[in-house]
């Protein structure tokens, strides 16, 4: 699958009562280009999602610079969680299905990061992180 980040503004989120929760506050699109054809998601009011979730080697190699509750990486962590969460089915706002595997969804973290200007390095300990550890998340 090819994917180039189109369009991707901040969301706007705030913290719930939950330790490690947020919601998003107003409807959040997106747009990627997928294998050449553009294509927009949207992500609904209300959606819960629990910020960054990197583990304590992976916050080593980027420095401790990423928290789970850092606003600045909200918009790789809210289109990834939303991607995990619908498990390999996602409607485009034209009502047309996208289906992708998991890998798909951790390809997508990493365009996204990389189109936001993370470093190298910051891209290949998330995405890894993601790829050898998402795997519960994504099976539930």
């Amino acid at each position: 699958m090819r994917i180039t980040v189109k369009s991707l503004p901040k969301p706007k989120v705030k913290k719930t009562k939950g330790e490690r929760e947020f919601s998003v506050t107003k409807d959040y699109t997106f747009n990627l280009i997928i294998d050449g054809e553009s294509r927009s998601f949207t992500i609904g009011k209300g959606y819960i999602f629990d910020g960054k979730s990197s583990p304590k080697p992976i916050e080593a190699i980027t420095l401790g610079r990423i928290r789970w509750d850092d606003t600045h990486y909200f918009e790789e962590v809210v289109v990834h969680d939303w991607l995990y969460d619908n498990f390999g089915f996602a409607y485009d706002d034209k009502g047309n299905k996208f289906k992708y595997k998991r890998k798909d969804a951790d390809k997508i973290y990493r365009k996204i990061m990389e189109h936001m200007g993370r470093s190298w390095a910051r891209c290949w300990a998330e995405y890894s992180a993601v790829r050898i550890g998402g795997g519960g998340a994504w099976y539930g």
